[in-house]
């Protein structure tokens, strides 16, 4: 005959692990997120855990006949969830939005749409949207750089993410970046920092770090000028494009 005690344990060990699987599950649902991004996300990358959630949202003039519509994806991966649902966009228009859930814990799956008439079956599509999804790494904030040499490229982030963006200049010269053209996409962080060159040789680099507070997309221009001359024609301008998805925590 079994000791009181012992069923008694054996009775506590399950409560407990029926409390460890309860546990469990409600951090994988905390950790669970949900990433939004728009036609401005096209030809970017990103990263989902299993168990995230992926919203496509593409806007268009429903009314001319053409609409978006699914082009390619591995259904296996990133499974659909339900229909698309349209909403309406500010300033007119409308917007198709698409679910998906992550169901992949490795690999990666190209995600395709296509701005298509139904009723014109041979017709090419009047525009597409492309993206890959790389799965295994949730999409959390992270940091990310841009130098001389990334001007005029498109870069994709996630809402959280910092930018830092280091351009050479030298504090002596009396010319220093400023920036010249952002949106409500990023938010300027602090002051510029100044790194000296190696040795104290050569040009040394301007630190100006942004953060990623929105979905959308938006041109970040700086212009190199003498702070005492503001109306003065720029010396040199750099830009880059920056496409931002949305991010948001179950």
């Amino acid at each position: 005959m079994r000791h009181p005690f012992q069923s008694g344990r054996g009775v506590l060990g399950l409560a407990a692990a029926a409390a460890l699987m309860v546990l469990s599950a409600a951090r994988a649902s905390a950790e669970a997120r949900t990433v939004t991004v728009t036609e401005a996300f096209d030809g970017g990358t990103l990263n989902l855990a299993s168990g995230d959630t992926l919203v496509v949202k593409l806007g268009g003039n429903a009314g001319s006949g053409y609409q978006w519509v699914p082009a390619f994806n591995d259904a296996a991966v990133l499974q659909p969830v339900g229909s698309a649902a349209g909403e309406p966009a500010p300033g007119g228009g409308g917007v198709r939005v698409f679910r998906f859930k992550a169901a992949a814990t490795r690999g990666s799956d190209s995600l395709g749409f296509a701005w298509v008439r139904p009723s014109q079956t041979n017709e090419a599509p009047g525009r597409m949207f492309r993206m890959l999804v790389a799965f295994g790494t949730s999409a959390n904030p992270k940091h990310q750089q841009a130098r001389e040499a990334d001007g005029g490229s498109r870069i994709y982030f996630t809402e959280g993410d910092t930018l830092l963006v280091r351009l050479p200049a030298t504090p002596a010269s009396g010319f220093g970046w400023a920036v010249q053209r952002s949106s409500p996409v990023l938010k300027l962080v602090g002051e510029s920092k100044w790194e000296p060159a190696p040795n104290g040789q050569g040009e040394g680099m301007q630190v100006q770090e942004f953060k990623v507070v929105e979905s959308g997309a938006a041109w970040l221009e700086l212009d190199l000028k003498k702070a005492s001359e503001k109306d003065a024609k720029p010396t040199k301008t750099w830009a880059i494009f920056v496409a931002a998805a949305g991010l948001e925590t179950k």
